[in-house]
């Protein structure tokens, strides 16, 4: 089973709290439970695209920075009416899994700066 890290600066990045803000109470309660949830199943998971207990975020690929050792991963959190994104990097050879950038906005400028980021500061690790 994988080990999930989050990107220290994913949760503190101010976009982010300032966008769920803007939501409906039970709306971010929903949001909040299927990250929550993602993550649970993450760390149970055999694959973190394959895995078939992780459909239901519907993972795809993500298109991060190139690597020999990572694959990038981006799922769909929330339900069809309140939809936010999470993005992965999976790196197989130490079996971990990095929660990397998050979005209720879709804010894809910022979520590259910040994958941008996360891979110049783990770039000896990967």
């Amino acid at each position: 089973m994988p080990v999930v890290c989050a990107y220290e600066a994913t949760w503190l990045d101010r976009k982010w709290t300032k966008a769920v803000k803007r939501l409906p109470r039970r709306d971010v309660q929903r949001l909040e439970s299927s990250l929550a949830d993602l993550i649970a199943a993450l760390q149970d998971c055999s694959h973190p695209t394959l895995d078939p207990s992780l459909h239901r975020w519907s993972p795809s690929r993500y298109h991060g920075p190139s690597s020999a050792k990572v694959s990038w991963c981006e799922y769909r959190l929330g339900d069809q009416h309140n939809k936010a994104r999470a993005i992965v990097a999976h790196d197989p050879p130490n079996d971990t899994i990095y929660l990397v950038a998050r979005t209720v906005i879709h804010d894809h400028r910022r979520i590259g700066e910040t994958i941008k980021r996360f891979a110049r500061e783990t770039r000896e690790t990967f």
